[in-house]
């Protein structure tokens, strides 16, 4: 997680230009910590494209630097891990709050209503140390789902100590709710950018090796349109389309000037990369589907094995190029056809890494939105994410002795549920289990074991969201066994409080009763105060319901 925030704001924060206000508003926010007034969230906001992030990411950066005591925690939604929905998101940042301040692990808490009431009372009454203050950063909240989400977690007075910075597009409904409950003083609102502040980024995009110059008419044509809408964006993709023109082009797009708007010169981009003189619609269109339709990005690898196997690839290759040697489906796409393509979309992607594999993925939610639209409409979605499916659920669980195939792990489930295929999704999850049960039983040391503990935490979130409660029952029994062989008290009393809800859900009140009276008891032992206190509340619920 480290190591993609600190990628993810190198890369955005080189580029910050024309915001020195709003850098300067979020510094005072942040100053004020430990304040006597009573503080509320600072929400920032913009349309897309205007550099939310970028700010975000430059804010983190200096906040690093001024405050080396506090508790800076940023989270950066669609590229930190941990942050694929709002309950794995306050999961882990309440999990990494407690870690911060030395406090035991929270009780976990699978009911999302509880989750969020837990994390805002948690952040109006934390007592944090004057000289270790809590600052919290959380940018693209829009990003958590396609669905407006709840913003309820987030209390509009925070505890002294605690400073709480979110971003949330414009457009997006969490924005109105928070207007209604915020002050307005609150929300920081990111203006276009000028024509000076556009410059410097161009030639900062041109810059870059290798680097570029344009010719005065160029370099004009390119702000003109940018100044349009204001948006750092724009610049992004026209400074890589500039890169094309050689001293004597006019400053268009074949013989179109530059369109005004990111939308318009990322269709006008696709079209020209779709033209059978290019690279054909069918490779640019199912290179970037399965980017889009991939729920964490795709390693090029695996990219390569996707398109090799599409035929609709294969025969649109053949037919441009048809005295070449055919592709073998067996094999991935030579890379060379991939590279050509590669260069002239690379402006619209980024790389994270992400257990242990590098992934390419969108540089922005806008670019993946455009995709979406242009490949993914519709009933289409569906050959992308049936093509994700049959390609992970060939593949094993382990690739070797205690090597666990976690892009399978992350991928295959959900993109089973984005196809709607229920009943896989769940012989997926039962296989699983299956095998980790398997795995638990040849293991006899602790790091193995902690490690298929690690894999079922990674799919607990759908466990949980997805109402997959039986085989839930399944997966933490198996914790539950592997927290009494480590020897963890304080895992074995948190999987017990997780099995008594699933059991609950299936209406065995009973046995829910003696899960929840085992985890009260351990907790109760190891003074886990809080965890002790929550499944009281479940306990007492259990039985006011069960009278």
């Amino acid at each position: 997680m480290a190591l993609a925030n600190t990628a993810f704001e190198a890369q955005r924060a080189a580029q910050v230009e024309g915001r020195k206000a709003e850098l300067a508003r979020i510094a005072a926010y942040l100053a004020s910590a430990h304040s006597a007034d009573i503080r509320s969230p600072l929400v920032v906001t913009g349309a897309a494209g205007s550099g939310k992030s970028t700010v975000l990411a430059e804010a983190a950066k200096r906040a690093a630097v001024a405050y080396p005591g506090a508790a800076l925690l940023t989270r950066y939604c669609g590229v930190t891990p941990g942050t694929g929905s709002l309950s794995e998101l306050l999961t882990d940042l309440r999990q990494a709050i407690a870690r911060a301040y030395g406090q035991p692990e929270p009780a976990a808490l699978p009911n999302l209503e509880e989750l969020v009431a837990a994390f805002s009372v948690e952040q109006a009454t934390l007592v944090a140390p004057p000289k270790r203050p809590l600052l919290l950063i959380v940018d693209a909240i829009d990003q958590l789902s396609a669905q407006p989400q709840r913003t309820d977690w987030l209390p509009p007075r925070l505890a002294p100590g605690v400073c709480v910075v979110v971003s949330v597009l414009a457009e997006r409904r969490e924005l109105a709710i928070l207007c209604d409950r915020l002050p307005a003083e609150q929300v920081l609102t990111l203006a276009p950018l000028g024509l000076d502040a556009g410059r410097a980024i161009l030639r900062h995009l041109l810059d870059v090796a290798p680097r570029r110059t344009l010719s005065g008419e160029q370099e004009d044509a390119v702000l003109v349109a940018f100044a349009v809408q204001g948006l750092p964006l724009y610049l992004r993709l026209a400074a890589s389309e500039a890169c094309r023109w050689r001293s004597f082009d006019p400053p268009q797009l074949g013989m179109a000037p530059l369109p005004e708007t990111t939308e318009g010169l990322l269709e006008a981009r696709l079209a020209r990369l779709e033209a059978p003189g290019r690279h054909g619609q069918a490779l640019v269109a199912h290179a970037l589907g399965d980017l889009a339709a991939a729920s964490f990005g795709l390693a090029e690898d695996e990219l390569l094995d996707l398109l090799a196997r599409d035929p609709t690839v294969r025969a649109t290759l053949h037919e441009l190029s048809p005295h070449s040697p055919p592709i073998d489906e067996q094999l991935p796409l030579p890379v060379a056809l991939w590279a050509r393509l590669h260069a002239e979309v690379e402006a619209l992607l980024t790389e994270r890494e992400m257990d242990g594999v590098r992934l390419a993925s969108f540089y922005h939610q806008q670019l993946r939105a455009a995709v979406e639209a242009r490949y993914l409409a519709g009933s289409a979605a569906d050959a992308y994410h049936q093509a994700l499916v049959g390609y992970f659920a060939e593949q094993p669980w382990q690739l070797g002795p205690r090597t666990w195939n976690w892009r399978k792990i992350r991928e295959l489930l959900l993109q089973q549920e984005a196809t709607g295929d229920r009943a896989g999704a769940e012989q997926t999850l039962s296989a699983l289990v299956g095998t980790l049960q398997q795995a638990a039983s040849d293991m006899d040391d602790h790091e193995g074991i902690t490690t298929v503990d690690s894999i079922i935490a990674a799919v607990q979130d759908r466990i949980i969201t997805g109402g997959y409660w039986r085989l839930g029952m399944d997966m933490f029994t198996l914790q539950l066994a592997i927290a009494r062989e480590v020897g963890d008290r304080a895992m074995e009393g948190t999987t017990l409080n997780n099995l008594g809800a699933l059991a609950n859900n299936l209406g065995r009140t009973e046995e829910a009763a003696r899960y929840y009276e085992q985890a009260l008891v351990i907790h109760e032992e190891i003074g886990a105060v809080d965890k002790a206190r929550v499944v009281r509340e479940n306990l007492a619920e259990l039985r006011g319901d069960s009278v």
